[in-house]
């Protein structure tokens, strides 16, 4: 559905406060910048918590969503999960750039990138371009509620802004399970206190990688990776 696409979905969320998601995007700047963790400015990476109640409303309706079901014919993960919240100083996403790290051109889109607009984002403040494989450059207007759901083997770059308009994005890279994510967010899972089914499974609890034989040879019903992850 979303091979060499850039796919724009109007109010596709519900019931998200947006106001308390900019809060709950300020509070992991503040985390990371605490530990001397934040990366080049203006980007909060690996933006996930149990506690960040607005996000994880986005992610289960992520997980609830037969489009992007149907594009991967099967279970799928969170492969990376960051907010970006000041395009200047965060220059990395100003260059063209693919989300994949290997490419063929002819290949079904195995990473899908969702770009997730907490204010309006349109030409003025720098919305994100795409370029499709014919060359042609697509730039769309986005509203909260909406999400742009893309190859994310398509290069892309964020646009130029013109003016003090400010411009707050969540981006969610989506993957089969078999794709090992930027980060073990299992690991992070295990230290949740609510052990939400949606989560287990985007934050990659049933398709772990076992680091042990005794981790490894495990009865089928305790093995990490689970046999419903596989294609349908």
């Amino acid at each position: 559905m979303y091979t060499n696409r850039v796919v724009h979905h109007k109010k596709f969320f519900r019931n998200i406060n947006y106001n308390k998601l900019v809060n709950e995007i300020l509070i992991h700047e503040k985390k990371l910048k605490k530990n001397d963790l934040y990366f080049e400015g203006g980007a909060a990476l690996n933006f996930i918590s149990e506690n960040y109640k607005e996000l994880n409303k986005i992610l289960k309706q992520l997980h609830d969503s037969k489009k992007i079901a149907n594009h991967f014919k099967s279970k799928f993960i969170i492969n990376s999960c960051s907010a970006i919240s000041d395009k200047k100083n965060y220059k990395r996403s100003s260059k063209w750039h693919r989300d994949v790290r290997y490419f063929n051109k002819n290949a079904h889109a195995e990473m899908i990138l969702c770009i997730i607009p907490i204010t309006l984002c349109d030409q003025s403040n720098g919305s994100t371009i795409f370029k499709l494989r014919n060359n042609k450059l697509v730039q769309k207007k986005l509203l909260p509620g909406d999400i742009l759901i893309a190859d994310a083997s398509l290069l892309h770059r964020a646009g130029n802004k013109k003016g003090d308009k400010k411009r707050i994005i969540v981006t969610i890279s989506l993957t089969p399970p078999h794709i090992k994510p930027i980060m073990d967010f299992s690991e992070i899972f295990k230290k949740f206190k609510t052990k939400s089914l949606y989560l287990k499974q985007l934050l990659g609890y049933t398709s772990r990688t076992p680091k042990t034989y005794k981790e490894f040879f495990q009865p089928e019903k305790n093995r990490f990776f689970q046999k419903d992850q596989i294609k349908n």
